[in-house]
């Protein structure tokens, strides 16, 4: 008995098995294509990606996690994943029918449904436009968001004369490349072949227009008599797709269909910057959801990398310095500058890697003549130069400057003979007092008469921190998180109102110590506090830090950083440096500019001649 119950149990479990297997193996496929790239926002792009579901379950959940981007075949870093929206994205779709003579009667009906039905779905911010073929070539109505005039011009839709299929494809690739949305669809109809439209456009001429427009085609062949081939071709050369209607009742569940697609749409922002010359890049984009995963490819015309543009604002070409002069570079263009790089003489003599980009030229330590300031601005689009002559003339140590050296020699003999009376005075006087007495006058002497009450003190002049070199990072304390620049200069740290690095704790001094950067290192000099010598025991002192190292005020805590730190070696592209780019990423060292690749096919104002696309009558009806 134990024998057949054995047996039961295992085969129940094979069937179990069997069975759950035969479920997961069966699970819909994901399907995805590329509808379109767009560098526009270099050094980031986005990949509008279309995901197909065979199960028509609504699209899949996606983080940044399930998405993979190649360029050329190196990975890209994936910023974003986000389920497109027509708030943030809205979507241009062309409708482009055939309204040649064979498409009279019910299926120009059916077609008008359909794309009303369409229309009818979308949202607010979505444009329309539409345009129709037959002998030729019109665009009813250009984009628009009013979807009732859209919907009128296509209830106006009759059918007549031939079929210009050819020339349709080229007009609504010019239409589509003129959008500027990120998210861009034609629908084209079609129920035959080219014939009889004598247009100067050649199928493959045609074809080839489609794939350079980064806007999906969804190409709809409806009857029997339908160019299968011509149709299947710019579906896919655009990332689009191929659909049939044998009848034209199928027109709304297709339509339909597409609108769905759209839906479910993804914009996946990426990392473009090791892309830095106009040219060819094949994308590689991998989906994965749960136990599924797609993959897609195509091409994007990549826009050139246009290095920033310098200026030197603050001294003007041939232009006589005698005293100290700030001069400030200011960038313009979209890129990202990395860093900017100062010379005189072609010397560098300083450098930063954020706004505002400024360095104060000193006349005295370059002497007289004639001297070059040049700055150098890098991108990863590479470097971006300017440069100003101009002369140097440091005030002279002679002449009248000889007779304030005499009027301050007889100020300080004067000034060592009054001080000489004043101790002989005080000896004389003190030998009288009491020893006791004579401490309390000595620690007198040397504090500060105080301020009357109700009066403020002085206010002391607020530093400023220039030539930027490093940079402090709070790593405890209530300013945790918090970053302080310091300069090549000394100026003062603490609570104080007029400190240039000051930290919002009046636990601390007003002054705790003198920094500044030398050499790559943080020269900190501490001053004695009543802060420093309660709570910490310190008396004063110098400590020389070296980038990476940390000290300690009170509570607080800072880690020394140089702004400018050396370049990347090998296999450490990858790495963030959080002080070149604020966002955290790497910024790849400037590529040579190589030449733009010669066009390979005609460029698409060649292929559509302006009287080739007639715009609609004024005073007759518009017709097929």
């Amino acid at each position: 008995m134990s024998r057949v119950l054995t047996r039961l149990l295992l085969l129940t479990t094979i069937l179990l098995a069997a069975r759950v297997g035969g479920a997961a193996a069966q699970e819909p496929p994901l399907g995805l294509q590329i509808a379109g790239v767009s560098d526009a926002g270099y050094p980031k792009a986005q990949a509008v990606i279309t995901i197909e579901d065979a199960s028509n379950a609504a699209a899949p959940a996606l983080t940044a996690g399930d998405v993979q981007v190649t360029l050329d075949g190196k990975p890209a870093k994936v910023r974003s994943a986000e389920l497109a929206s027509s708030e943030t994205s809205p979507l241009d779709v062309l409708f482009v029918f055939d309204t040649s003579g064979s498409m009279a009667g019910r299926p120009i009906a059916q077609a008008k449904d359909a794309a009303k039905a369409f229309i009818a779905q979308l949202a607010p911010q979505d444009r329309v436009g539409v345009m129709a073929f037959s002998d030729q070539v019109q665009v009813l109505q250009d984009y628009t968001t009013d979807h009732a005039a859209a919907s009128a011009v296509i209830d106006g839709l009759r059918a007549a004369g031939n079929t210009a299929l050819y020339q349709a494809t080229g007009g609504a690739a010019v239409k589509a490349g003129g959008s500027l949305a990120s998210r861009r669809a034609v629908v084209l109809l079609s129920d035959g072949a080219d014939y009889g439209s004598g247009g100067t456009i050649t199928r493959q001429q045609a074809i080839d227009a489609v794939t350079t427009v980064g806007a999906p085609i969804f190409a709809v062949g409806e009857g029997s008599d339908i160019d299968r081939a011509y149709l299947q071709q710019i579906a896919s050369g655009s990332n689009g797709r191929y659909l049939e209607a044998p009848d034209p009742a199928e027109l709304g569940s297709l339509y339909a269909g597409i609108a769905r697609l759209l839906r479910s749409q993804y914009v996946i922002t990426f990392d473009a910057s090791a892309v830095t010359t106009a040219r060819s890049v094949r994308v590689g984009v991998t989906v994965t959801s749960g136990t599924r995963s797609a993959s897609a490819q195509t091409s994007y015309q990549a826009a050139a990398a246009v290095a920033p543009m310098v200026t030197l604002e603050g001294i003007g070409a041939g232009e006589s310095l005698t005293a100290k002069r700030t001069v400030t570079a200011k960038i313009s263009g979209s890129q990202t500058v990395t860093r900017v790089i100062f010379r005189v003489d072609g010397r560098d003599v300083a450098q930063s890697s954020f706004p505002p980009y400024s360095y104060v030229y000193d006349p005295r330590a370059f002497g007289g003549g004639t001297h070059t300031l040049s700055v150098t601005a890098e991108s990863p689009a590479g470097p971006a130069d300017a440069s100003v002559r101009f002369a140097s003339t440091p005030v002279a140590a002679g002449g009248g400057g000889s007779m304030f050296m005499v009027a301050g020699a007889v100020a300080v003999v004067l000034v060592v003979l009054a001080a000489g009376a004043a101790f002989v005075w005080r000896a004389r006087r003190n030998a009288s007092l009491p020893p006791a007495t004579v401490q309390i006058a000595a620690v007198r002497a040397r504090t500060p008469a105080p301020l009357p009450v109700g009066e403020p003190p002085p206010p002391a002049a607020a530093e400023v921190v220039e030539e930027p070199k490093g940079l402090l990072i709070s790593r405890a304390g209530s300013d945790l998180g918090s970053e302080y620049i310091v300069g090549g200069r000394p100026v003062s740290i603490g609570s104080g109102e007029h400190c240039a690095v000051r930290v919002p704790d009046r636990g601390l001094s007003a002054v705790e110590a003198r920094i500044w950067v030398r050499g790559g290192q943080l020269m900190l000099h501490r001053i004695t506090s009543l802060n420093a010598l309660a709570n910490e025991g310190v008396t004063g002192g110098w400590s020389i830090l070296d980038p990476g190292d940390s000290f300690e005020l009170g509570p607080h805590a800072f880690e020394f950083r140089l702004i400018v730190e050396r370049p990347a070696a090998e296999g450490e592209a990858d790495v963030p440096n959080i002080l070149r780019d604020p966002e955290g990423r790497a910024s790849p060292p400037p590529a040579p500019v190589m030449p733009a690749p010669e066009p390979s096919r005609l460029r698409l104002v060649e292929l559509m001649p302006k009287n080739d696309i007639e715009l609609p009558p004024d005073d007759e009806e518009r017709a097929g």
